[in-house]
């Protein structure tokens, strides 16, 4: 969604569209980042201590186990084909299809936030009751590196580990703020205590994964007092999250213009998807922004009203560029796609799908969508919902 760093935090996706007035208070934003947001986003909570989470040890159940149970727990690499997703969540690293179906366990443990790196390990956030942790699953063990600094002390203006005596709890925001350098073998966090509109402080930690050396410096700090944030020239966010796929070239009916707002089709067929206010002059409506395309190319994500205020929501619509159709993304229980018309996308709504900034969306193999734990097939129409983090991959 015209992200540069995407949208980390807990899944759910369940806001709906809904008129807001004044800017959210701190908890009302954290709340709703809880909604739609990956878990390393919350706060940390309990969980299992490091000694307690190596599954080199893990036995496969007989073949009389419960069918119902929960798949065994492998205890070698087995990362995912490009073709199945990593997940975590507050169970462990699991495999899911691209149906949605739980195919087996990797890891246990919570796990949120995981990372792939190029040789099949997994770098992974974990809360515990001391703190937030960074572990790495590989071949031979699963086992935490370090446990990271994510309170704001501002007397000595730097994160230390959480206490009773400090206020501010710093919280990952977006996916796009825990980055792999690989070059120096390393995991490069960025911990704020509230999104990048009403940041007051944070950090930047690197985490070496070969010796556990964990380094901090300020980058953020409105402080009265602060010192001057550390040049952050050299920052390790240039690496890519994930590697990129090969943009698809296939040729398809209709195409999307987002300077201009318009849908064209066959034989020279325009609609336009924009909104003009009564009065006002054509060339300052607002259009349907265009975010992303499907890895064949045949769908495409556009983000539609947006409200804007501490906090940053979009509505998101489907095109699909064979048929010409669109889709809103109806959240809630009762999660599916409704067909809509072009003039209905700015317009009064009632169940549909808004995600802020920082929510994880992107397109993953076979045509799938993912919003914040939501797995959408358009061909099928189908929405699943995978609680947990997706994980970003730099093994392709």
């Amino acid at each position: 969604m015209r992200r540069t760093s995407l949208a980390l935090a807990l899944v759910a996706l369940t806001l709906a569209c809904s008129k807001h007035g004044d800017a959210p208070s701190k908890d009302q934003a954290k709340d709703a980042a809880v909604a739609a947001t990956p878990e390393a986003e919350a706060k940390p909570g309990d969980g299992e201590s490091p000694t307690d989470a190596n599954t080199s040890d893990a036995k496969t159940p007989d073949a009389k186990a419960d069918p119902d149970a929960a798949p065994p727990v492998d205890p070698s690499l087995a990362t995912p084909a490009n073709d199945h997703l990593l997940i975590a969540d507050g169970e462990g690293l699991h495999e899911y299809d691209l149906e949605g179906k739980l195919v087996k366990t990797i890891a246990a443990g919570p796990a949120s936030a995981p990372r792939v790196l190029a040789d099949g390990r997994v770098v992974f956030l974990r809360s515990t009751d001391v703190g937030v942790e960074l572990w790495i699953h590989g071949p031979a063990e699963t086992k935490a590196i370090a446990t990271l600094p994510s309170a704001w002390n501002g007397d000595a203006y730097k994160a230390q580990l959480p206490g009773p005596d400090l206020a501010e709890d710093l919280y990952l925001q977006t996916a796009g703020d825990f980055r792999i350098d690989a070059s120096k073998n390393q995991a490069c966090i960025r911990l704020q205590d509230r999104n990048d509109n009403m940041v007051n402080y944070g950090v930047e930690l690197r985490v070496g994964l070969a010796d556990a050396k964990l380094s901090q410096r300020v980058s953020v700090c409105v402080e009265e007092g602060c010192p001057a944030a550390d040049d952050l020239n050299d920052s390790c966010y240039a690496n890519p999250l994930e590697l990129e796929r090969t943009p698809a070239t296939t040729a398809f009916p209709f195409s999307y213009e987002s300077e201009t707002g318009t849908l064209s089709g066959p034989e020279g067929v325009t609609t336009k998807i924009c909104a003009v206010a009564s009065g006002e002059d054509d060339d300052y409506r607002e259009c349907a922004g265009l975010d992303a395309r499907s890895p064949s190319g045949r769908y495409e994500l556009l983000s539609g009203q947006r409200i804007e205020g501490d906090y940053i929501y979009e509505e998101v619509i489907l095109l699909d560029r064979e048929s010409g159709k669109l889709w809103a993304i109806l959240g809630g229980d009762a999660a599916k796609l409704l067909e809509i018309e072009a003039s209905a996308v700015y317009g009064e709504h009632e169940g549909w799908t808004m995600l802020p900034f920082e929510a994880d969306v992107r397109w993953i193999a076979g045509d799938r969508l993912w919003l914040d734990g939501l797995l959408i097939d358009p061909s099928k129409s189908s929405l699943v919902r995978v609680p947990g983090d997706l994980a970003f991959r730099l093994d392709r």
